[in-house]
């Protein structure tokens, strides 16, 4: 059996999953720029409410921030972002 509290985080969304409580997370749509600026202030809304942000990938099949792009930028600024994958054929 793998030792848990080996992989703590301490991020708010691991602290609200552990606690047992509801956890809110809300979908940040890529920008279409390649500006951080525009990730930032969305993730400024979303994070008043929400204790994680999806970073979603290429909403409407068009050229976006990459999801992982995102996820680096959030996480640099102190955020909680959550990988999201859409898979289709």
């Amino acid at each position: 059996m793998i030792d848990q509290t080996k992989f703590k985080s301490g991020s708010r969304l691991e602290r609200v999953l552990r606690s047992g409580r509801f956890a809110v997370t809300s979908e940040l749509n890529p920008p279409d720029s390649a500006d951080p600026e525009d990730v930032y202030r969305a993730a400024l809304v979303l994070s008043s409410v929400c204790d994680g942000i999806n970073a979603v990938d290429a909403s409407g099949a068009h050229c976006h921030m990459s999801s992982v792009a995102i996820c680096a930028l959030l996480t640099r600024a102190g955020y909680d972002p959550v990988y999201q994958v859409a898979c289709r054929d």
